[in-house]
């Protein structure tokens, strides 16, 4: 056999070694950390998802616990355990499919929470070996977003910017990818929102430490709220 085909099978083969055939969900550790006035909020937890119908269980650990349970139809449960307090909501500004997650899984990089049937592709362009592309709004909106950007690099997004008049007023870094049921899948995202010209807040997201089939997973999966939790 030639080798170079002997050498492409065994890279294949180290890709998904660890991959399960049927990988339907799976969990991941986080950390979070928010700088915003010179000071630094942090929080960490882990993530429960499942691939196929986009069920979203987050449990942040610190400071204190609280369960977050959304799926694509915008099902929303805030939970917490030490005052055994419910929020329910229900709106698509909730849904799991605003997820970077959902993104990823589920073929929208290229747009990336953009809503395509409100804004459009205006031009496409490659400088550097990096193609980039913009959007604009069709119609104006309240949001004040004139331009969005998303930059890609070996077809994976790495950049999103939104603009307000030529200024940007946010940007989103995507790095560290790694395959998650086969997809590449970003670890570590960097949020900068810019509130004035002189203050910004500070998002890193780490993401670490994939699980396939554990009881950490079971767990969080089927997480059951109690019945006598007080709903607000």
């Amino acid at each position: 056999m030639n080798i170079k085909i002997i050498l492409i099978l065994v890279f294949i083969n180290c890709i998904y070694i660890n991959i399960p055939s049927q990988c339907q969900e799976f969990i991941l550790d986080f950390q979070i950390r928010i700088l915003k006035n010179s000071q630094y909020i942090l929080t960490d937890g882990e993530i429960y998802f499942d691939v196929n119908s986009s069920k979203l269980v987050t449990h942040f650990k610190n400071p204190q616990s609280i369960f977050v349970f959304t799926d694509k139809d915008g099902n929303y449960k805030y939970y917490e355990p030490e005052s055994n307090s419910l929020l329910l909501k229900e709106s698509i500004e909730y849904s799991s499919k605003n997820s970077f997650l959902y993104y990823f899984f589920n073929g929208k990089t290229h747009t990336l929470g953009i809503d395509a049937n409100k804004s459009e592709l205006k031009s496409s362009t490659i400088e550097d070996g990096m193609q980039i592309n913009t959007w604009v709004p069709k119609i104006k909106n309240s949001s004040g977003i004139s331009k969005i950007e998303i930059v890609y690099e070996n077809h994976l997004p790495i950049f999103k910017g939104e603009f307000n008049k030529g200024e940007i007023t946010s940007k989103t870094f995507y790095a560290h990818f790694e395959l998650i049921c086969g997809y590449p899948i970003p670890h570590l995202i960097t949020e900068i929102l810019f509130n004035s010209d002189s203050d910004s807040i500070i998002t890193e997201k780490k993401y670490f430490n994939i699980q396939y089939d554990s009881e950490k997973l079971s767990s969080l999966k089927n997480f059951k709220i109690p019945l006598n939790a007080k709903v607000n």
